[in-house]
């Protein structure tokens, strides 16, 4: 089995207000588009759209790879063939679903125009996160795949109302408006508590 990419200090932290104003992705490539459309019809240019927003999606998720802790966690779902080709991931397609098969990471069922496929959070492939949520992953082997989703995203009163996601990656969604100092305190705990905290909740 391949090994996960490795670049993050474990239980490194950055100061409290690098979590002030998250990047998201999907605000910015929306922000973009719109500056690109207004300054120029793209058509008579060396390069389309869709090759900037391919162009700008690998330049993000090398940057949220290197520099986790200053972009905020994604809630975007994709499909296995999706993770690998934007660099999520370093493997194949066939071994990121085996992973998942074995609980090294999780998949969710999708539904209306993608019925049938798996989708992948993508949170789980950001910071620390690939080599911890394995240790977790087991102790809700008994859940729906749903149930897993629910848990992970959803904040919790144990966590200081932090999604278990959140703590693990030491990151917060780029949905959260708002972290008070408590929980920038509980973002910034060395990995090995941070995963601690989250095993105890998975086995309430």
């Amino acid at each position: 089995m391949k090994s996960l990419p490795d670049d993050i200090e474990m239980g490194k932290m950055p100061p409290q207000n690098v979590f002030a104003q998250p990047v998201s992705f999907d605000r910015f490539l929306e922000t973009v588009i719109a500056e690109l459309s207004k300054s120029a019809d793209l058509q008579g240019h060396r390069y389309s759209l869709p090759s900037v927003i391919t162009a700008l999606r690998i330049a993000y998720v090398s940057a949220a790879k290197r520099s986790p802790s200053v972009f905020a966690l994604p809630i975007t779902r994709l499909v296995a063939a999706e993770v690998v080709s934007r660099g999520w991931i370093q493997t194949t397609v066939s071994e990121l679903n085996d992973w998942a098969t074995n609980g090294r990471f999780y998949r969710i069922e999708s539904y209306g125009d993608l019925s049938g496929e798996y989708l992948f959070p993508v949170w789980q492939f950001v910071g620390p996160t690939p080599n911890l949520i394995g240790q977790i992953l087991p102790i809700l082997a008994r859940k729906s795949s749903a149930e897993i989703h629910t848990f992970w995203v959803c904040a919790s009163d144990e966590l200081n109302e932090l999604a278990p996601a959140e703590l693990l990656a030491g990151i917060p969604f780029e949905t959260r408006e708002h972290l008070d100092s408590s929980q920038s305190r509980y973002l910034q705990l060395p990995a090995s508590d941070r995963l601690q905290k989250v095993i105890d909740l998975a086995r309430v």
